[in-house]
């Protein structure tokens, strides 16, 4: 008898921790975590979820707008046909080349094994920097990912924003 109620004692005891480590887990508002992916929230910054986009606040202001002085956001909206990166960026360059601004630079990196295609744009007003890497995912979703600050912040949210960056973890079709 003491046998096995050390034996359910053992077990209760292990179901207690596996639920305190899950709860702990699930709770833990430094990240953010949808279906399609999970991203760490750096420290004091705020984020509004919409149906396809989040947005994360920076927590201090421009003084005079009045404007966070920095937003980092991920886009993500399911499409009904092919679609490739490829296609997809000369379509936004040609976007940008009608806009009041510049295109600084643009490249390709992978972002969590995930080819991604970026562009630095610089708005002329307001003079605003904007790094924009795009992405399709295993799953036919593009992807965006935004880094948006005033031109003389940019290099200031720099590493923030890489770090952030670096912290996505997209689901995979195969691991």
């Amino acid at each position: 008898m003491w046998k096995q109620y050390k034996k359910v004692l053992f077990y209760f005891a292990v179901f207690v921790l596996v639920l305190k480590f899950a709860i702990v887990r699930f709770m833990d508002q430094s990240v953010h975590r949808t279906k399609w992916y999970q991203v760490d929230v750096p420290t004091g910054w705020t984020k509004k979820v919409d149906e396809e986009e989040t947005v994360f606040i920076s927590p201090d202001e421009n003084i005079l707008t009045g404007m966070p002085d920095a937003i980092f956001s991920v886009y993500g909206e399911k499409s009904t046909g092919s679609l490739f990166v490829g296609d997809i960026i000369v379509e936004v360059i040609q976007q940008y080349l009608k806009m009041d601004g510049r295109i600084i630079n643009r490249g390709e990196i992978k972002i969590d094994g995930l080819v991604a295609k970026w562009i630095l744009f610089r708005n002329a007003e307001p003079d605003l920097m904007v790094m924009t890497f795009f992405i399709v995912d295993d799953f036919n979703r593009l992807i965006r990912i935004q880094f948006t600050t005033g031109a003389n912040d940019f290099q200031k949210f720099r590493p923030l924003f890489e770090k952030f960056k670096e912290s996505i973890k997209f689901k995979k079709l195969f691991k």
